[in-house]
């Protein structure tokens, strides 16, 4: 066995997977550990190894990392896959044996604690070995997987993109793809990355497991996605979610109020007159990021960004001023830490929940987002708040959570009320109401979640402050916007 070269200062080892020495100004890089054969060729490389990159935590990728870390080489994880590196003993004991009702391959991880250098955390740019290289989200046979994108002098951009692709048209395995008990969820999911790796124009993608692709990228991801979709052909639920990926991510309310699309409870963007941008709630990327909803493992979770890109196509703006927080649950504030992280956005809640979202090891309530999140405002119900030109209202909102507030704002010449989970709506048949424009056969579903602290006068404390607001539009969690009449 020895390294060949596949692009200028890029050798190939081939091993349980391919193995990809990246050499540096500073070392050289090393993507995927594979069994960690190539530790004993490491004097054939033009510079010695400095760091290596796991682009997932499967087995036949990471089993060598530990013995890479031995050698003295700085070892990085994607962030979401930290535990499970650090510590397999724990993650085996946590995993459930018996009664399993979910697929996803979590017991094909390292036998041995990694000792670990560093992560790697979405969107971030990063230096190793002397190289500039940005760190992609690329979920698929793991939620968390992550890639690297590395230009060129000549400008190509070229991607180690884990198993994202294995050759035109192709994946490597399939049955990674099944998170839960029978589905395809990770199908769906590998469909988005093959689309955002698209957009970014690759000069060559470089995967983990199959052949390196040197030329023809996009015609190599595109047949992937028609593979996808015909894999998911037979699967309703995965067919239109592959479809809903071309909708369009931001919906229209007013002229300034905007419903996006993409994120898993519905966030509501609020356009000011100078060019900013505020949300209320802002959680999972429903279409890229959470997929194995109902296991909630945070390695199962992963918040990523979304409606970004068309806030930029529609209005010029390219960041998220103010994250408005209607209550702490996970869907609702889970990209928060990201705003925050990539555009120091801001973030303000109402005192009721504050602490929840800084300290949230302190605190043991369903669906708590276990990543502390800067509060910079702390709100109180009697504190009209202004931001630009609008006007924030806050009320008491006990019901689905204690730990919430009600928003009220005015923003087009409409009032409109927020109301987070605290009312859902259903139909004249009983069912989930997806046509909320006139009242007439609805009615409120009771939404207690008694564990969250619910109060029982909740819903009458909340309904009080409605009758006083009157909204004209009621902007909910989960739902499209309701008119009253």
């Amino acid at each position: 066995m020895t390294w060949r070269e596949v692009l200028p200062d890029v050798l190939l080892w081939q091993d349980s997977c391919n193995v990809y020495a990246v050499v540096g100004p500073q070392g050289t890089l090393i993507v995927n550990a594979g069994t960690g054969q190539w530790l004993d060729a490491i004097g054939d490389l033009p510079q010695p190894p400095v760091a290596l990159v796991c682009t997932h935590f499967f087995r036949d990728h990471s089993a060598g990392a530990v013995l890479a870390a031995r050698a003295g080489i700085a070892v990085y994880v994607p962030e979401g896959e930290q535990a499970i590196f650090a510590d397999p003993v724990q993650h085996f004991r946590a995993r459930d044996t018996y009664i399993i009702y979910d697929n996803y391959w979590d017991l094909f991880v390292p036998i041995e604690p990694v000792p670990l250098s560093g992560v790697l955390r979405d969107y971030e740019c990063v230096t190793l070995a002397g190289l500039e290289l940005t760190v992609l989200s690329l979920p698929g046979v793991t939620i968390t997987q992550a890639g690297l994108a590395l230009v060129l002098a000549d400008g190509n951009t070229v991607i180690f993109c884990g198993e994202a692709i294995h050759s035109p048209g192709r994946l490597a395995r399939v049955a990674p793809l099944q998170y839960n008990y029978n589905d395809l969820g990770g199908a769906v999911v590998a469909y988005g990355t093959a689309r955002d790796l698209r957009r970014l124009h690759p000069g060559a993608l470089l995967p983990s497991l199959g052949t390196p692709m040197l030329t023809a990228c996009d015609t190599a991801l595109a047949q992937l996605q028609d593979s996808l979709r015909a894999l998911c052909a037979g699967r309703p639920g995965e067919a239109q979610a592959i479809a809903a990926l071309e909708d369009a991510p931001l919906v229209q309310v007013t002229d300034h109020v905007w419903q996006a699309t993409e994120s898993q409870s519905i966030n509501w963007f609020v356009i000011s007159e100078s060019g900013k941008a505020l949300v209320i709630d802002y959680g999972y990327h429903d279409r890229r990021g959470l997929l194995a909803a109902g296991y909630s493992k945070p390695y199962r979770r992963r918040a990523l960004l979304h409606s970004i890109d068309a806030l930029r196509e529609q209005f010029g703006i390219d960041r998220v001023d103010v994250a408005l927080i209607s209550h702490f649950h996970d869907d609702h504030v889970s990209g928060v830490p990201l705003l925050q992280r990539i555009f120091n956005t801001q973030c303000w809640a109402s005192v009721a929940f504050a602490d929840l979202l800084e300290h949230p090891e302190a605190h043991c309530f369903p669906c708590d987002w276990p990543q502390p999140i800067r509060v910079d405002r702390r709100l109180s119900l009697d504190e009209p708040v202004r931001w630009e030109e609008y006007t924030f209202h806050f009320g008491l909102m006990n019901g689905h959570t204690r730990f919430a507030a009600l928003i009220g704002f005015e923003a087009d010449g409409r009032r409109f009320a927020h109301t987070g989970d605290q009312y859902f709506f259903l139909d004249g048949t009983g069912n989930w109401a997806a046509d909320l424009t006139t009242w007439s056969d609805k009615r409120i579903a009771q939404n207690h979640v008694y564990r969250n602290g619910a109060l029982l006068d909740g819903y009458a404390q909340s309904a009080a402050w409605l009758r006083a607001w009157q909204p004209e539009i009621v902007l909910s969690g989960h739902q499209p916007p309701m008119y009253t009449d």
